[in-house]
């Protein structure tokens, strides 16, 4: 495996004979260069292609081999070069200080051959196994970055669509409020005047009904005055869940306020309205936003909670802002949301019109211990 990559073994000496006998004896497997000072070494060695394993003499005039390894290590392109120390010093502190240095092993002279060919090629092994982990380890870390930059880009891709989808929800929302607003308008404006004077002429022609004729058509006149009442009432009732006035003229506590009276008149259902701060108002989507919370969670009341007392609350002096519908009817388990049909739809609108509006939604419910619902607008 070693000769088949034409490993390259930089041999450093200055005596010519140990030259040749290394030479001789690893030119046969390996790319061999020998040099015979340590400044033409350090000069070696940094010249390509680098050699994969350097056999250093230790006892070498000028520059010896202790500071040629040390000039090896302090260069980053010769750094991990392996290095194996050719020394007839045999006392264990001139070893030491090698392998302190940085050496990879020692091979002691006179050489032995088959000695020097198996320490080389467990050497070159080595150098092939680390070399193979850096490589793998550079790979995984190119595919980690490779990775992680997608998982980023898939992330902002999906902040994005998130953003976008949030900016056409509210505006989706505001068109409708503004549809609401306009129809409210429309139907209060061209009914209730038309209503009123259907009432007036209903009371000019009672006065003027002949007596004999009086008794018969005032009890028809005065059912006819009640379905106006009627319808009147209803047509009110309809502008007001549509939109009503007081939400764009005296904003949310106001329209809190006169929507909940509305509300327990026509449910029977007694209703206190926690709602301070008149004179504050808020953006007018999210006027809407906790306007529709609040009249989809009187709806639950109304028609899932059989309760007999609501508690509307909105704290909006200043942030957070809070909106809590409290109920004392039948409850039910969150855990069950999604899997009871109206009920969990109803509560899940309200969760998504919040995470619109930018906030949290909160429930707490049990059987038989009514059901707080809590909106949180940072």
């Amino acid at each position: 495996m070693i000769a088949e990559t034409g490993a390259t073994i930089l041999i450093i000496d200055d005596l010519a004979e140990n030259l040749l006998v290394l030479s001789e004896l690893l030119q046969s497997q390996y790319r061999v260069l020998a040099v015979t000072s340590g400044e033409s070494g350090l000069r070696a060695a940094n010249r390509l292609p680098k050699p994969d394993l350097i056999l250093l003499d230790v006892m070498m005039p000028g520059m010896d081999g202790y500071a040629v390894l040390a000039r090896l290590r302090e260069n980053q392109d010769t750094h991990d070069i392996p290095v194996v120390f050719l020394t007839a010093l045999s006392a264990a502190g001139d070893e030491e200080r090698g392998l302190q240095l940085g050496a990879t092993d020692y091979i002691t002279k006179p050489i032995q051959p088959t000695l020097v060919l198996a320490r080389v090629r467990t050497q070159l092994e080595a150098k092939q196994a680390r070399d193979w982990l850096t490589n793998q380890n550079a790979a995984l870390e190119t595919e980690v970055d490779r990775r992680m930059t997608e998982l980023k880009k898939m992330e902002q891709e999906r902040i994005d669509h998130l953003k976008r989808l949030g900016e056409a929800s509210r505006h989706l929302v505001s068109v409708q409020e503004d549809a609401r607003r306009r129809l409210s308008g429309e139907l209060h404006d061209r009914t209730s005047p038309n209503l009123a004077a259907i009432s007036i002429n209903l009371d000019i022609i009672a006065t003027e009904l002949p007596q004999e004729h009086s008794t018969d058509l005032a009890e028809r006149i005065e059912d006819t005055r009640a379905l106006i009442l009627d319808t009147t009432a209803s047509i009110r009732e309809i502008c007001a869940d549509l939109r009503p006035p007081l939400l764009d003229y005296a904003g949310m506590a106001a329209a809190l306020e006169g929507y909940v009276q509305q509300f327990a008149k026509r449910t029977g259902i007694e209703v206190k309205c926690d709602c301070a701060n008149h004179n504050i108002r808020l953006a007018p989507d999210l006027e809407s936003m906790l306007f529709r919370i609040t009249q989809e969670a009187l709806t639950n009341c109304a028609k899932h909670a059989h309760a007999t007392s609501v508690t509307v609350s909105l704290h909006h002096g200043s942030r957070p802002i809070v909106l809590t519908v409290t109920d004392n009817g039948v409850g039910f388990d969150p855990e069950r949301l999604g899997k009871i049909g109206r009920i969990g739809l109803g509560l899940l609108n309200m969760r998504e019109m919040a995470e619109v509006a930018g906030g949290s939604y909160t429930i707490e419910s049990s059987p038989g211990k009514g059901t707080r619902i809590a909106v949180e607008i940072p």
